[in-house]
C-alpha cells in the first residue's frame, strides 16, 4: 500500500507485469484536488476518458467533465482498472471527479494512490458541510484509497462526450505508461514526419512514393472503419501516432521504441500509438500499419477487452486489403501471392492442414491471451473472421458483436446470436479449410447443410450447377448400403477462347486440389460436424471427397447428406456456366 503525505500533488508508483511477464517503468501522475468526509469522498485528477468497458465496468465522459460513479465500500479492486485509470491522470484534456461511498476507508489491492489533504476554498456547498473530525482525519493521517473499483452502474453521463483519446493499453489489454513524443528531437535526429488527418507517423526510413501514401491509405481506411462497426464519421476527433522503424538501435535511443514493450517482430499498438517495422514489401508494410490502426480504432471506440481471436482477427480481416493508390478496400479477399507479398495467411492455414494440424472453429474462438506470440494463430483467426464476415448468413450477427467488448461471456453471446447458424458455421469451416486459396468465394462457396431425406426405392435426381460450390442434394444416404451415382451434362469451367467444356469426368490438362479441373465430386457429411482432424483422413468428408465422374458405385462407411460439386478453384467459379444431372439409385434391398 502506498502512503502520500497531506498536500501531495501526484502520485507514482509501479506497473505490474504484462503477459510477456515483462514490468514496465514506474509512472507519475497529478491530482488536482480531493474532497470527503465520514461519509463520502471525491477524487478529482487530471485525465480523459470516453467509454470502455473491462470485466463489465462501464466509464463514459461528458462535455462537462463529470463522471459519477458509486462503489461499494470492501469490494476487491482489480490491479489493471487501478492502473489504468491512474495512467490517464497524465493526459490533459480535462478533470474528472468519482464519488465513492466512503473515500477513507476503501482499499486498493496490488495498487494504491493516496488522498490528499481536502481543499474546501472553491468547492460545492454539499463538499464544504463535512465533519471537522473527517476534514481532519483526512488532513494528517497517510489515507489509503482507491481511484477505481469494481463499478456497479454508470449513474449519470452529462452533455455530449469528449473526443477520443484512447487509454493506454496494448491489444492484450496490458496497461502501458503514456509515450512523450519530442517531436523537434526526432526531426533534429534525421526523422521524417508524415502528417494525415487521422494518423502522424515518423520514420527513419528514406521517404519513397510507397512510404508517403502511409497517411492518405490511413485517412482512406476511416471512414471504411466506421461503417464497418457503425460509428459516424466525425462524431467524435480520433487520431493514432506512430513509427515506421527502419534502425530499432538508434529509435531506441531518441525513446520512441521504449523498453517496456515486449519484443514483437512486426508490428505493436499500444492506446493511440502504433509502432511498425520496415518491411521489404510495400503491400505488407501498409497492411501491418492497417492492421495496428484497426486495434486503435477499435480500442478508441469500443475498449480492449475482446477474445483474442477477434481482437487479432478483426485487425487482420481490415489489414487485409486492396490499394491501387488512389483506391483503398478493407477486408479484401487477395487473388494471388503476388497481390499481397509477404502475408501468407492463406499458406499459415493450408499448411496446417497438409501436416494433419487442422484446427476446429471452436478451437480458434477459444485461442488464448498468449497464442498470437507466434505468427500461425494470425492466420488461423484471419481465416475465422473472414469466413464470418464475407460469408451472409453470419455477417450482420458479426459485426454487431462489438457491442459485445468488454463482456467476459463474449463467446457466448455471439454463439447465441448465431443460434443455429452455428452449427452452419461449423460445417462451412470444413469446407473453408478443406480447400481454402487466394481468392476464396465464400458467398459462391456457401453451402446449405440441412439435413436430407431418405432416399426412395426409386431414386433421386439432383441438379448441380457449376457457378457455386458444395451443393446439397437433400438426399440421406444409409452406412452401409450401396447406391449407384450417374451424372450427365456438359459445363464451362474457364472463360476463353474458346471456352473450356467439360463433362463430368473433367478435364485432366489441369487439376485442382489434386483431381481435373470439371469433375464431378461427392461428400457424405452426418448430422453433427466432427473434428476437422479426424476428417482429414475420412472418406467422403470435405478432406477426402469422392471422384464420381460419369458414374460411381458407393457403399458409404458413414450415414449422411449427400453434397455434390463441380470440381474448380474457389477463386474461379463466377465465371463457370451450365449444369449437371445426377442420378442416385439404391441398388439391392434394404
Amino acid at each position: 500500500m502506498l502512503e502520500l503525505t497531506p498536500g501531495s500533488t501526484h502520485f507514482e508508483g509501479p506497473i505490474g507485469p504484462d503477459v510477456f511477464g515483462q514490468h514496465a517503468p514506474p509512472f507519475r501522475t497529478n491530482i488536482v484536488h480531493v474532497w470527503g468526509a465520514a461519509t463520502g469522498g471525491c477524487v478529482e485528477f487530471v485525465g480523459e476518458k470516453r467509454r470502455i468497458n473491462r470485466r463489465g465496468t462501464f466509464i463514459a465522459s461528458t462535455r462537462r467533465g463529470m463522471l459519477v460513479m458509486p462503489v461499494r465500500r470492501g469490494m476487491p479492486v482489480m490491479p489493471d482498472e487501478a492502473e489504468w485509470m491512474i495512467q490517464r491522470g497524465i493526459a490533459d484534456l480535462t478533470s474528472r471527479s468519482l464519488r465513492t461511498t466512503d473515500a477513507t476507508s476503501a482499499s486498493l489491492r496490488g495498487m494504491a494512490c493516496g488522498l490528499i489533504a481536502p481543499r474546501t476554498g472553491n468547492l460545492p456547498a454539499n463538499k464544504t458541510q463535512t465533519s471537522a473530525a473527517g476534514c481532519l482525519r483526512l488532513g494528517r493521517c497517510v489515507v489509503r484509497a482507491v481511484l477505481l473499483v469494481w463499478m456497479l452502474t454508470l449513474v449519470t453521463v452529462l452533455g455530449s462526450e469528449l473526443p477520443a483519446e484512447t487509454p493506454p493499453s496494448d491489444v492484450f489489454g496490458q496497461r502501458r505508461p503514456l509515450l512523450e513524443i519530442d517531436e523537434p528531437r526526432l526531426l533534429a535526429a534525421g526523422l521524417q514526419k508524415i502528417a494525415a488527418e487521422h494518423l502522424t507517423l515518423y520514420t527513419d526510413c528514406p521517404i519513397s512514393e510507397e512510404i508517403n501514401q502511409l497517411g492518405k491509405v490511413f485517412d482512406a481506411a476511416y471512414p471504411q472503419w466506421c461503417h464497418f462497426f457503425g460509428v459516424t464519421p466525425g462524431e467524435r476527433p480520433w487520431r493514432m501516432r506512430g513509427f515506421l522503424i527502419r534502425d530499432a538501435d538508434q529509435c531506441r535511443r531518441l525513446g520512441i521504441l521504449p523498453e517496456w514493450l515486449p519484443p514483437f517482430g512486426n508490428g505493436y499498438s499500444v492506446g493511440d500509438i502504433l509502432w511498425c517495422y520496415e518491411q521489404a514489401s510495400d503491400y505488407y508494410r501498409r497492411h501491418l500499419l492497417l492492421h495496428e490502426g484497426t486495434h486503435g480504432f477499435v480500442r478508441a471506440h469500443f475498449g480492449d477487452a475482446v477474445p483474442p481471436w477477434y481482437n487479432e482477427g478483426i485487425a487482420e480481416l481490415l489489414g487485409t486489403h486492396f490499394w491501387d493508390g488512389n483506391r483503398l478496400i478493407l477486408g479484401y479477399v487477395p487473388r494471388s501471392r503476388e497481390e499481397s507479398p509477404l502475408w501468407g495467411r492463406v499458406k499459415i492455414v493450408r499448411d496446417a492442414v497438409e501436416k494433419g494440424q487442422a484446427l476446429s472453429l471452436e478451437e480458434v474462438l477459444n485461442f488464448g491471451p498468449t497464442a498470437h506470440r507466434e505468427v500461425g494463430p494470425y492466420g488461423w483467426c484471419w481465416a475465422a473472421t473472414a469466413l464470418f464476415d464475407h460469408d451472409p448468413r453470419f455477417r450482420n450477427t458479426f459485426r454487431s458483436i462489438i457491442t459485445l467488448s468488454n463482456r467476459p461471456d463474449f463467446n457466448q453471446q455471439f454463439l447465441t446470436r448465431l443460434g443455429d447458424r452455428w452449427h452452419e458455421a461449423q460445417w462451412q469451416w470444413m469446407i473453408l479449410t478443406s480447400n481454402l486459396n487466394y481468392g476464396y468465394d465464400f458467398e459462391r462457396e456457401a453451402c446449405n447443410f440441412a439435413r436430407g431425406k431418405a432416399l426412395l426405392p426409386s431414386g433421386g435426381v439432383v441438379r448441380v450447377v457449376a457457378d457455386r460450390g458444395w451443393q446439397n442434394s437433400r438426399l440421406w444416404l444409409e452406412a452401409g448400403r450401396t447406391y449407384s451415382l450417374t451424372a450427365r451434362g456438359r459445363y464451362i469451367v474457364v472463360q476463353d477462347q474458346p471456352p473450356w467444356e467439360s463433362e463430368p469426368q473433367g478435364i485432366t490438362i489441369r487439376y485442382v486440389n489434386g483431381k481435373p479441373l470439371g469433375v464431378l465430386l461427392a461428400a457424405i457429411i452426418p448430422d453433427a460436424p466432427p473434428d476437422p482432424r479426424t476428417e482429414l483422413a475420412t472418406p467422403g468428408s470435405f478432406f477426402q471427397p469422392y471422384v464420381v465422374g460419369r458414374e460411381l458405385v458407393l457403399s458409404p462407411p458413414r450415414s449422411g447428406t449427400l453434397l455434390l460439386r463441380i470440381n474448380d478453384a474457389p477463386a474461379e467459379l463466377a465465371d463457370n456456366q451450365g449444369d449437371v444431372t445426377v442420378t442416385v439409385q439404391p441398388i439391392g434391398g434394404s
